[in-house]
């Protein structure tokens, strides 16, 4: 157990080496989720207490964040999280992505079969504006987003099936769909991209993982992960975060 111990004690502290300052920033709502959307700004769903609704907010990050090391403090006045844009859920959030670099982020929300995607643009709204709402009459939607192909993957359920639909983001069309009978209704499944044509679905229940090939829709594998190593894996990830 020691021996643990002091492995992460090393790992500690050589990360706080790695940093010049450490800065921290408070919010005032519990956050659900948090995404990078472009190199200076970031887009947080925060959870409304006592309401059946999120709050979801476009923030520009402080230029102290991006200081050059001995720099003087004066020169940046910025140390603040600034509001560039932002709107309200009607429903419970299920979950959100960003499209890095373009000024988009896609919600999806409890009950209503449907993903919205909003623009992020503070020089024409304060308001997220609302670009198109995609029918795919799957369930309590989890998210996946390639940015490099415009690629959105909508996963949850459908008839009490496993099912993944697979959309073009700037045309608006569906272009794969993926029925997978095998997963428990019951669970609950995230995707992950893994390449540009390989998707990884996960059970958040057990850790066990399914791949997929996006070329042809095809299940490739499940690999089932004991216990234990699910538990380990968790731990680590919480640990790289």
């Amino acid at each position: 157990m020691s021996k643990s111990v002091d492995v992460f004690d090393d790992w500690f502290f050589d990360s706080f080496k790695r940093y010049h300052k450490l800065q921290m920033f408070s919010v005032d709502k519990p956050v659900f989720s948090m995404e990078l959307s472009c190199d200076s700004s970031v887009c947080l769903a925060c959870e409304k207490p006592g309401e059946n609704c999120f709050e979801v907010l476009n923030l520009e990050l402080p230029s102290k964040l991006f200081q050059i090391e001995n720099e003087h403090d004066s020169i940046n006045t910025s140390r603040d999280l600034k509001i560039k844009c932002g709107t309200l859920t009607d429903n419970q959030l299920i979950d959100m992505k960003t499209l890095f670099g373009k000024s988009k982020t896609i919600l999806s929300e409890e009950g209503v079969g449907k993903v919205s995607i909003y623009e992020m643009d503070p020089h024409k709204s304060d308001q997220m504006i609302p670009l198109v709402n995609i029918d795919s009459k799957v369930e309590n939607a989890h998210l996946a987003v390639d940015c490099t192909t415009d690629t959105l993957i909508i996963w949850g359920k459908e008839n009490a099936c496993q099912t993944g639909c697979v959309f073009d983001i700037e045309k608006s069309t569906k272009t794969l769909m993926i029925k997978d009978v095998t997963n428990d209704p019951a669970c609950t499944y995230t995707p992950h991209f893994i390449s540009k044509n390989e998707l990884v679905v996960q059970n958040s229940e057990n850790g066990s993982f399914d791949l997929y090939d996006l070329t042809s829709g095809q299940h490739v594998r499940n690999i089932n992960l004991p216990g234990k190593y699910f538990n380990i894996g968790f731990q680590i990830r919480l640990l790289v975060i």
